[in-house]
């Protein structure tokens, strides 16, 4: 080589700006003080917004829905959630995977809006020849619905059209599914991706690096922390750009807790381990920022309902520095859009799912990037088609989730579908591409014996790394310099910048 190497030195100041997209006002709410009828308004509102955009999608009018109760020969469109009809009788043993679905299948419940069908619920059957309608996009072309090869999960709180007919009284027989669709990918003008990913106040075209990591973060016989200080240890020497922590940091189910030689507080069990761990790195290194999401499961937050607002930096003697956001959550990292929350979303979603055997429309032309058909991927598609970090209801037992259903819209995703979806679970870990969204579970730091998890997993904790590359200098150099797409977004294709390692401890 002639001359030097080009050597960038390593920065120890902070490359990412974190942005985040909600009110923190909104969350400092009261749960167990609704008022009557609240909760059924909240469930009735949601109802009407996306049969607002099932309309839009499928350019349909409201005059085109009909009550699924009403009695017709004629073939119409209905728009509702889906309700479980039955329970599993008490003093009955264990059910079947294979005897539950059939059960719940024939007991599928749809509920129509008060506007509609004044709240009616109606049984709901499928044809044999139930097909999955796809959905147009702007160049006038089908595009494939939401559903994983010829499976489709439908679960209970889903909201979903249907064409079919009432024809004996019986219940609403449907020959055909619309799925919402999920929202639009976050998009970014190419100055703005210029100044995030090359500008030397920034990523100097360097990857970004970000660490994800999923409580608990103490064996489930000890208090000592030992996987959480062994993770802090590996931070301290990648230094990366973020650090995500999501709960639980201490479980509130944590046996050792209710010890009678335990001698230290909750709170003061934290600031041993976490924050003062805390503390170091971000007097050691300024370049990583540390973000905190609390669990319902935490027994240093008072707030045990979900949505959950910020843990409390002051009590928790936590650093100016270190960032706390809500449960659920969805953020940006320079342009990159993040979705997360600590609920079991995924475990609860597998639990209640029924799976409909479907046909595919015919006429589709397109389908998404990177489409996946596994189990997976099918749940992941209902988070994402309802625009929701938990669109089950009622809440599954699977994960006994505190649902507050007056405040459920805090966990919507309100204008994009994030870039990177965070969805830790006690399921084996995982990293997929979902229609475009890189979906990652980055499993329990500390997996306890107790968690329905196979036996070789127990003990070996995991978290997650992501890598993600700039886009290409010289295509965002000609974007900008064009006036015609200079104010265009761009897409910020992370399913092919990223790389996401899952690390075990």
């Amino acid at each position: 080589m002639d001359g030097e190497a080009d050597v960038k030195p390593a920065k120890n100041t902070s490359r990412v700006a974190l942005a985040v997209g909600t009110d923190p006002r909104a969350w400092s709410y009261r749960y167990m003080f609704e008022r009557p009828g609240m909760k059924g308004h909240a469930l009735d509102e949601a109802i009407e917004v996306l049969t607002q955009v099932l309309l839009e999608t499928y350019g349909l009018s409201l005059d085109d829905v009909a009550d699924p109760s009403v009695v017709s020969q004629e073939t119409v469109y209905v728009v509702g959630r889906i309700c479980p009809a039955l329970t599993k009788p008490d003093g009955q043993g264990q059910e079947s995977k294979q005897v539950r679905e059939a059960r719940l299948k024939d007991g599928i419940i749809i509920e129509a809006s008060k506007t509609i069908g004044s709240g009616s619920r109606t049984p709901l059957r499928f044809t044999q020849s139930v097909t999955l309608r796809g959905i147009q996009d702007g160049n006038k072309k089908l595009v494939h619905a939401a559903g994983s090869g010829n499976k489709l999960g439908l679960v209970p709180g889903m909201i979903c059209a249907f064409r079919g007919r009432n024809g004996g009284g019986d219940g609403f027989v449907a020959e055909e599914i619309l799925l919402p669709p999920p929202l639009p990918q976050a998009a970014t003008r190419a100055s703005e991706l210029i100044q995030n990913q090359y500008s030397p106040a920034r990523l100097d075209g360097d990857n970004l690096k970000v660490t994800v990591t999923s409580g608990p973060y103490t064996n489930d016989d000890d208090l000592d922390f030992t996987p959480w200080h062994r993770l802090m240890d590996d931070v301290e020497r990648q230094k990366p750009d973020v650090i995500l922590l999501l709960g639980p940091f201490l479980p509130a189910s944590h046996a050792s807790l209710s010890s009678p030689t335990l001698q230290q507080m909750p709170a003061e069990i934290f600031q041993q381990h976490i924050s003062r761990r805390l503390n170091v790195l971000c007097e050691a290194s300024t370049r990583t920022t540390a973000i905190l999401l609390p669990s319902t499961k935490d027994v240093i937050h008072s707030h045990i309902a979900w949505p959950q607002p910020m843990l409390e930096k002051n009590v928790l003697g936590l650093h100016k520095r270190v960032k706390c956001l809500p449960n659920p959550c969805l953020f940006s990292i320079n342009e990159v859009v993040f979705g997360a929350t600590t609920a079991d979303v995924l475990r609860d979603v597998r639990a209640e799912e029924v799976v409909v055997d479907v046909g595919q429309d015919p006429s589709v032309t397109v389908k998404p990037a990177s489409e996946t058909s596994d189990a997976i991927a099918r749940s992941v598609r209902v988070l994402l088609g309802q625009r929701s970090f938990y669109p089950v209801f009622p809440a599954s037992a699977a994960s006994q989730l505190p649902l507050d259903v007056t405040h459920s819209s805090l966990a919507q995703f309100k204008t994009v579908t994030p870039d990177i979806l965070l969805v830790p679970s006690v399921l084996t870990p995982f990293a997929r591409i979902v229609d475009g969204t890189v979906c990652v579970n980055p499993g329990p730091l500390a997996r306890g014996s107790g968690e329905a998890t196979a036996p070789q997993s127990r003990g070996k904790g995991s978290y997650a790394r992501f890598d993600i590359a700039p886009m290409k200098k010289d295509r965002l150099r000609d974007l900008e310099e064009n006036s015609d797409e200079a104010e265009a977004p761009i897409g910020h294709e992370i399913y092919e910048r990223a790389r996401v390692d899952l690390v075990r401890i």
